[in-house]
């Protein structure tokens, strides 16, 4: 089980560059680490984001599950 704080930056689509390019953003995930036949995997139990410029649309974590 892990939880990991991190801030998302350069998140944009490379076939379109910048012109779909999001903001950078804080996000928090609680995982754990899963075994099944033999492969080894990451299983999300949430993914949180917050964008502390837009407060009116993030005013708490904003679940993505």
């Amino acid at each position: 089980m892990g939880i990991v704080p991190f801030i998302g930056t350069h998140n944009e689509a490379r076939w379109m560059g910048r012109i779909l390019s999001i903001p950078p953003f804080l996000e928090l995930n609680v995982r754990t680490y899963v075994k099944y036949k033999g492969q080894q995997g990451v299983f999300f139990i949430t993914e949180d984001g917050y964008r502390p410029e837009e407060p009116s649309l993030w005013s708490d974590f904003k679940s993505f599950s």
